[in-house]
């Protein structure tokens, strides 16, 4: 994927990661994994026309498939659960 497309998801990865990334520091942990997908999602396709393409897909499947289960587990487990009584 080359041009306007490729600038729309990263700009959208970028945009996705920094959301995940403020949630994650107002206490939702879940969403680090998030973070970490949308490194590997921009890493899979942004290095896509330098590093052999066995390396680069499964870095961006991977990438949302972090970002979904981190949508999924923050569903699943309540936020309640992972602070510490005080």
């Amino acid at each position: 994927m080359i041009g306007p497309g490729l600038i729309l998801l990263v700009y959208l990865a970028c945009l996705g990661g920094l959301y995940a990334a403020m949630l994650a520091r107002r206490g939702r942990r879940m969403y680090w994994l998030a973070v970490a997908g949308t490194a590997l999602v921009l890493f899979g396709r942004l290095a896509a026309g330098f590093l052999d393409r066995s390396l680069t897909d499964p870095a961006f499947w991977g990438g949302l498939a972090l970002a979904i289960l981190a949508l999924a587990l923050d569903l699943i487990v309540p936020a309640r659960a992972l602070v510490a009584d005080g």
